[in-house]
C-alpha cells in the first residue's frame, strides 16, 4: 500500500470516529436541555443474594475440601474400573 492510500484510510477512520463523537455530544446536549443528568458510570452489580465474599482463608479451605472430594471420586471411579 502506498502512502497516499494509507493517509486516505486514516482520514476515513478519523472521520468515522468524529461522526460517532458528534452523535455522543448531541445526545448529551439533548439530555442536558431536557434537565437530565449525564449518564452515570456503571458500577459492579450489588450482591442481591445477600451473600458475603469469602476471605482468602475460606477460599483456601474450600479449595482443599474440593480437592479431597475429587480425589475420593477419582479413587472410587478407578476402583470400579478395576472390577
Amino acid at each position: 500500500m502506498d502512502d497516499k492510500r494509507i493517509r486516505e484510510l486514516a482520514v476515513e477512520a478519523l472521520e468515522n470516529r468524529r461522526a460517532v463523537v458528534e452523535l455522543e455530544i448531541e445526545a448529551i446536549q439533548v439530555m442536558l436541555r431536557a434537565g437530565a443528568s449525564a449518564p452515570k458510570p456503571r458500577t459492579a452489580p450489588a450482591n442481591s443474594a445477600g451473600r458475603r465474599r469469602k476471605t482468602a482463608a475460606e477460599k483456601h479451605a474450600h479449595s482443599k475440601k474440593m480437592k479431597e472430594i475429587w480425589a475420593k471420586r477419582r479413587a472410587q471411579k478407578a476402583a470400579k474400573q478395576k472390577k
